[in-house]
């Protein structure tokens, strides 16, 4: 979710688990690959290992670090 309005920059990464109903949802300072990657890990780092097996992205320039985040986790 990103605000258009005014200089700000910030913005905010919802993940949502869709089994479990968990909604979760991270601060980012911009919207760069390399934020929401430290969003991702983050999140995911707050659960048990194997309670995210897939994730859908749109096609936003802030989502090209998926192979590093599948990498990793």
């Amino acid at each position: 979710m990103v605000s258009s309005r005014g200089k700000s920059k910030g913005c905010v990464a919802t993940l949502i688990e869709r089994k479990m109903r968990l909604y979760t949802a991270v601060r980012m300072p911009d919207r760069t690959a390399l934020s929401m990657e430290i969003a991702l890990s983050v999140a995911i780092s707050q659960y048990p290992k194997g309670t995210f097996l897939t994730a859908t992205a749109d096609r936003g320039k802030e989502f090209a670090c998926y192979a590093s985040v599948e990498a990793t986790h």
